[in-house]
């Protein structure tokens, strides 16, 4: 699970801390944490999709969440799907707020991608990460080209 900051630290309660840190005891006042549901993208012939899972502490103002599928394509990332969802995710132990995005599936390296957007007491934040890679045969799914 990665936490991203986007609140007031409790050291320092006048100014706004953005951040991302590791899931462990350093805790902000408000915090949203995003995971994804599995390592890598899952394959389900003839797609393959992408899940993830985000919940927020406190409500931040606003939450803009972009799960996408990339594939790589010499040497560079490519989206092949992206889906953006705007809802504020309610904290973990409330369920928080599940994403899913689906691509045609095709031969190749695959991994998922987010980036998340918002607002919290007037102040911006940002997250951007990626999952682990699967590579996926020409067996399971049909070449791109």
């Amino acid at each position: 699970m990665r936490r991203y900051l986007i609140g007031l630290s409790v050291a320092t309660l006048a100014a706004v801390s953005v951040g991302i840190a590791e899931a462990g005891p350093a805790r902000a006042v408000n915090d949203c944490d995003f995971e994804f549901a599995t390592s890598h993208p899952d394959v389900y012939k003839p797609q393959i999709t992408g899940r993830g899972l985000a919940g927020c502490d406190t409500p931040p103002d606003s939450h803009q969440v972009q799960l996408a599928l990339e594939y790589e394509q010499g040497g560079r990332w490519v989206v092949a799907s992206a889906k953006t969802d705007n809802t504020i995710p309610p904290p973990f132990r409330a369920g928080g707020h599940r994403y899913e995005v689906s691509a045609a599936c095709y031969a190749g390296t695959w991994r998922m991608a987010v980036a998340i957007r918002g607002t919290i007491q007037g102040h911006t934040f940002q997250f951007e990460d990626h999952s682990g890679t699967v590579d996926i045969p020409a067996s399971v799914c049909h070449p791109r080209f």
